[in-house]
Parts: C-alpha cells; structure tokens; sequence
C-alpha cells in the first residue's frame, strides 16, 4: 500500500469549503487588499518635498492585516517611477528630492501577506506653500480600482 500523507490547517479568513471523497476542505484564494487606501491627500512643503498622507483600508476590504504602504510616484510628464514603503500603521510621508515646480502622479497601495491592493492616485505639484509658478494647474485627486501590478522602482 502506498501511504498518503494528509496536512490539515485552518486558516480563519477562508470561507469556501468543498466536500472530497467525505473530507471538509477549506481552500482560499489569495489576494491583497480589495480596496484602496481611503482619503490620500497631499501638499507640496517646499519647492522639493510633498508630504502625503491617506486613511487606512476600510476594515472590510482588508482582507488580512495591513503590513506596509507603496507610494509611487513620477513625474506627470513621464519619467522614471520611483517608490517608498512605508510600514503600517504609519499613514504618511514626505517624498523628497524632488524636481522644483513640478507635477507629480503619486499611488498609495496597502499591502497584507495575501498581495497588493488597489491603489489611489493623486496628482499634486512641487512649490512652497502650494504657490506654484505656472497659472491654470489644477490639483486632482482620484480614487481607483485599479491593480498596481507593475511597478519600476529606482532607489
């Protein structure tokens, strides 16, 4: 006969379950979180730092705990992405370094051990106290369900 080996573990966030030749079988599918963080908002601090901030995932879209933050960001005139952890439950950060009067598309992502989650954009400019020296630029912020699956980073 040959001998079968059976490994039996219980994860609590799974909720699906089979029956299989009379065994209970419980299997998940693994994903991040199923929303974006809330509420990202930012301003330019000097001419080349952007202090961003957001609220967590809300508790129902988690789906796990929460261990880091992505933010990316580049330029809105294209450019090299560029990206920042930020471990949880910290929910901010300055981007530094940056270029003077310049618009920048900047993501916040949350991540658990199950994957990424969406991600929220914003899109805001380099420039002391939000005085910026080109007329007719508006400051956009959005919220999107979209995956953040690729990312080019650059230390």
């Amino acid at each position: 006969l040959e001998q079968i080996q059976l490994v039996i573990f219980s994860v609590n966030w799974c909720k699906s379950s089979i029956l299989v030749l009379g065994f209970n079988l419980s299997f998940c599918f693994l994903s991040g979180p199923s929303a974006p963080p809330a509420n990202v908002r930012g301003n330019s601090t000097n001419t080349t730092s952007i202090f961003v901030q957001w609220d967590q995932v809300p508790a129902a879209y988690q789906n796990g705990l929460i261990l880091y933050y992505t933010i990316t960001y580049r330029a809105c005139n294209g450019g090299i992405s560029h990206a920042v952890v930020v471990v949880a439950p910290k929910t901010q950060t300055t981007l530094t370094g940056l270029k003077e009067s310049t618009c920048y598309s900047i993501s916040v992502s949350a991540s658990t051990v199950k994957g990424v989650g969406h991600s929220s954009y914003i899109t805001i400019a380099t420039g002391k106290n939000n005085q910026f020296p080109f007329s007719g630029f508006n400051v956009e912020a959005k919220t999107t369900a979209m995956k953040n699956d690729n990312i080019m980073t650059q230390a």
